[in-house]
């Protein structure tokens, strides 16, 4: 009994340790973010906003690491759909157990055919990446029928799935990517951050200039006070088809209500310039 104790007091610490980190992470975003924007501006959360941020992006991450061995198994093979399938990319080095929850809305309120792939860690490239986003699309394409595939990314993912349109969709196999948290223009972030693909984020990088203009249509779905993409709107890659999502954070994009809602109606929206959803 008392060995269960000790056990049990050393995991409380542990989760209480790494909830601590990903809060200062957070945190220390959130001040990059302020520091590169005027006073004045509006988009300046109130401390109470920027307290809930930091603390759900802690507790996202923290049971995003606790639950990771999880997300590297293989989900099942999705069935054909009459509608377009969804191929699911993450940022590089996160596993399905992030995108869970988006995937699980898609299926369920859109009745979509998901399949949530993986990356390689932050060492790799983002042309490598975008290679095996390819390889996916056409995966996906073959086991459901499809002749067409949307793509939903968060992070870095966007940067590979657009690059991958851009340069390899050859079969026009992509028909639109709705892209949550992507860095288009770079994050100052960066500098924080390890491996090749960190020099590739950096605002002015060359890579960057090999993802935009994209050939199909992007919505960005992004937060004013995201602390991992600074500046906030390096997040939106067309004006017109972008929604901010308050106070949401940014791995806590992924996990919103409002956000998730948000991605559904991109999925479903016709392929026109003006993008507006109620984001309450």
């Amino acid at each position: 009994m008392q060995l269960l104790a000790v056990l049990l007091s050393g995991i409380v610490a542990l989760l209480s340790l790494a909830v601590f980190v990903s809060g200062a992470r957070a945190w220390r975003g959130a001040a990059v973010q302020d520091a590169v924007r005027s006073p004045s501006d509006p988009a300046r959360p109130d401390r109470t906003l920027r307290l809930a941020m930091v603390s759900r992006e802690a507790v996202v991450r923290t049971f995003w690491a606790a639950f990771a061995p999880f997300g590297w198994l293989d989900g099942p093979v999705p069935p054909r759909s009459i509608g377009r399938p969804v191929l699911v990319v993450p940022h590089p080095g996160r596993n399905r157990i992030a995108l869970a929850m988006l995937a699980a809305y898609l299926r369920r309120r859109h009745g979509r055919a998901v399949w949530v792939m993986r990356l390689a860690g932050d060492d790799v490239p983002l042309p490598e990446h975008a290679e095996r986003v390819w390889v996916d699309v056409r995966k996906l394409a073959r086991w459901t029928d499809a002749q067409r595939i949307d793509v939903v990314a968060h992070g870095a993912g966007g940067l590979a799935a657009a690059w991958a349109a851009r340069h390899l969709d050859d079969q026009h196999r992509i028909d639109r990517i709705v892209a949550i948290g992507t860095p288009w223009a770079g994050t100052r972030t960066a500098v924080f951050q390890r491996g090749r693909l960190a020099d590739q984020l950096r605002p002015g990088a060359p890579s960057l200039d090999d993802v935009l203009p994209c050939p199909v249509p992007v919505w960005s779905v992004w937060c004013p006070d995201d602390p991992d993409v600074v500046p906030a709107d390096s997040a939106v890659a067309d004006p017109d088809r972008a929604a901010a999502i308050e106070a949401a954070g940014h791995v806590g994009l992924l996990v919103s209500a409002r956000a998730l809602r948000v991605v559904g109606a991109a999925l479903d929206a016709p392929v026109t310039p003006d993008f507006s959803v109620d984001t309450p």
